[in-house]
């Protein structure tokens, strides 16, 4: 602090392993400002005790050469490190984003990669809207967490819809649906094994085009069942063949699918005692009814009666 203004000044860096490194500019300044001292001192022995003008007219000189090195220093050693790319388009940091997630870059650290490897190619495709050279992984990290997850689900959902057209009309559209536990959000508590507090998401997996068509949070009071059907909502599936596992059996779940014109393959657990028990039975009397119309066609069944 200096006459009541704080100013930040970064003098080196402090490592896990106790190691110290002083910053080569903080290094420099202090190494002129010594050099300044020394000079200015030389000055004043000149002033006092030479008789010879141009001897202190060199000395002179020399005093203000250190000065303006120092000072040119000191002005440098106040511009942060970091201001040539500390002004970043959100727009170009958003379109890595959608093109690491086309291209299967699932974390920061490969998001990060996938720029420092391709950067080239982004220039070439986009220009000025292409991300810069180098972005760390947090610098993603503070943008995307200041991003509305809605909204980039929707831009993601424009971004791919053009390779969803792109699919042949003569296959079946398989679609599934599936919830999924993200690890990094949980925390394990002493002594124990489980993660607790994990957060949820559910993805809808065109598996014909080979795309994620559609991802949502599971908020914590609220379960996969409801997270579906709101999801299912917004997309275009008619035709689709949706399958799920025996947590998204739901009379919900279904009627959501039906209003979207779409078709469905659930999976039937114990978990539903009347429902599993019903359709067991309907397999076990068409069973039943097939071996009795084959035995009855071979004669078998006159020789037992």
């Amino acid at each position: 602090m200096t006459n009541g203004k704080v100013t930040r000044v970064t003098i080196g860096t402090l490592r896990t392993n106790g190691s110290f490194t002083y910053n080569k500019t903080y290094a420099l300044e202090q190494e002129l400002k010594k050099e300044k001292k020394k000079a200015a001192s030389a000055l004043l022995r000149l002033n006092a005790k030479a008789d010879a003008e141009p001897k202190k007219k060199a000395a002179k000189k020399a005093a203000e050469e250190v000065s303006t090195k120092v000072e040119n220093t000191t002005a440098a050693s106040k511009v942060d490190q970091r201001a040539s790319n500390s002004s970043v388009s959100l727009n170009s940091l958003v379109l890595l984003t959608i093109l690491g997630f086309l291209g299967k870059a699932n974390t920061l650290e490969e998001l990060s990669a996938l720029n420092a490897t391709r950067n080239s190619e982004f220039v070439a495709l986009f220009g000025n809207d292409a991300p810069p050279v180098n972005v760390s992984r947090e610098t993603l990290r503070r943008v995307l967490f200041l991003a509305e997850p809605q909204r980039i689900n929707a831009f993601v959902r424009m971004m791919t819809e053009p390779l969803l057209l792109q699919v042949k009309n003569d296959k079946i559209r398989f679609i599934a649906a599936d919830g999924q536990a993200n690890g990094a959000t949980g925390r394990r508590k002493k002594g124990s094994t489980k993660l607790s507090g994990v957060y949820y998401i559910m993805n809808l997996w065109d598996a014909e085009a080979k795309v994620c068509v559609g991802q949502s949070l599971i908020e914590r009071k609220k379960n996969e069942i409801q997270a579906l059907s709101d999801l299912l909502k917004g997309l275009d599936i008619c035709g689709a063949l949706i399958t799920a596992d025996a947590m998204n059996t739901q009379k919900k779940t279904v009627e959501a699918i039906m209003m979207q014109k779409a078709n469905y393959c659930l999976a039937v657990k114990e978990n539903q005692p009347r429902l599993y028990d019903t359709i067991r039975f309907l397999f076990a009397d068409q069973k039943y009814k097939i071996e009795s119309e084959q035995a009855e066609s071979s004669g078998e069944y006159a020789q037992d009666t």
